[in-house]
């Protein structure tokens, strides 16, 4: 069950019904980690295998460095070619024909000629995750391809961190080209609204009126409308007994304390391992300061 995307969503269907039709584009999705980008694309991608097209994915990964081509070489390698589809493209796996092709021209050509080929036989889902980890030369293909995606039976759909890319990311450099070039559409994910976070307590829990506001209240204030962390954060009171799940009905507990759920913790640790010692001592410092504070004030106690 999806909260609060209702517009996201129909945006992404219509699009979905100009590809079919013969008129493909490329969609960027972004916005913070845990907002809900990958829980939209699984979305889509229910609602175009169920419309018959074939849906192909690759993704970019923090664990290691991206290699060259990475998230397109994982979409040809989810491909299976049938009997009457189209063969994948001869470099694909055969370093040594991939060497020939000289260029990255020809090899961006025989690319589009592959999948114009494939969407030709069947409407085209291609689904690229985290570009925020992509290798340049995936991004240089993307956007060799975006532009030739108007006259095709191609959907092209690609994630990112908005908070992941400063001004000086390859992908945050070529994003206006590539949105210029492409006239791409653009669904930047807001957080949820309080009211797409009631609906996901009253459909989970049933719940006094009392206990609905207090609950409601206390997940707003906490998870800021981050999907990942509402659904987080609510597992973990269920597991500290703040919120406890009978037969017929559900009670909230004391919420007194902030309770951080173990995976929220983890990925806020991961993230803190990123900076250096002086940025952390600011954040130390922030974070005992409240929630809200006067940047005067954190200068003064920074000194």
């Amino acid at each position: 069950m999806i909260y609060g995307r209702d517009r996201e969503r129909a945006q992404l269907r219509e699009l979905l019904d100009d590809a079919i039709a013969g008129h493909g584009s490329l969609v960027l999705i972004s916005g913070e980690a845990g907002i809900g980008k990958t829980t939209l694309v699984d979305d889509l991608i229910h609602e175009a295998r169920e419309r018959n097209c074939l849906v192909l994915t690759g993704g970019c990964y923090d664990l290691t460095t991206t290699p060259p081509y990475g998230p397109w070489i994982e979409v040809l390698r989810n491909y299976r070619p049938g009997e009457a589809s189209t063969a994948s493209p001869e470099w694909f796996g055969n370093p040594e024909k991939l060497e020939k092709i000289g260029s990255q021209a020809r090899l961006f050509d025989e690319t589009r000629a592959f999948f114009s080929s494939v969407s030709a036989q069947q409407p085209l889902v291609v689904v690229l995750e985290d570009l925020h980890w992509s290798d340049i030369a995936s991004l240089d293909a993307l956007r060799f391809l975006a532009r030739h995606l108007e006259d095709a039976a191609w959907l092209l759909v690609a994630t990112y961190r908005d908070d992941e890319i400063t001004r000086r990311h390859h992908l945050a450099r070529m994003l206006p080209a590539l949105i210029r070039e492409s006239g791409a559409a653009r669904l930047n994910l807001a957080p949820l609204e309080d009211r797409a976070v009631r609906n996901l307590l009253t459909d989970r829990y049933t719940l006094t009126l009392e206990d609905l506001e207090r609950l409601s209240a206390h997940i707003a204030n906490l998870a800021e409308g981050n999907s990942f962390y509402v659904v987080e954060l609510l597992q973990t009171l269920e597991d500290v007994g703040s919120l406890q799940v009978r037969d017929d009905h559900a009670e909230v507990g004391f919420l007194d304390r902030v309770v951080v759920p173990p995976l929220i913790g983890q990925l806020i640790e991961e993230r803190l391992e990123r900076l250096d010692h002086s940025a952390t001592t600011l954040l130390e410092l922030a974070a005992v300061i409240g929630q809200e504070f006067d940047f005067e004030l954190w200068l003064t106690v920074s000194e």
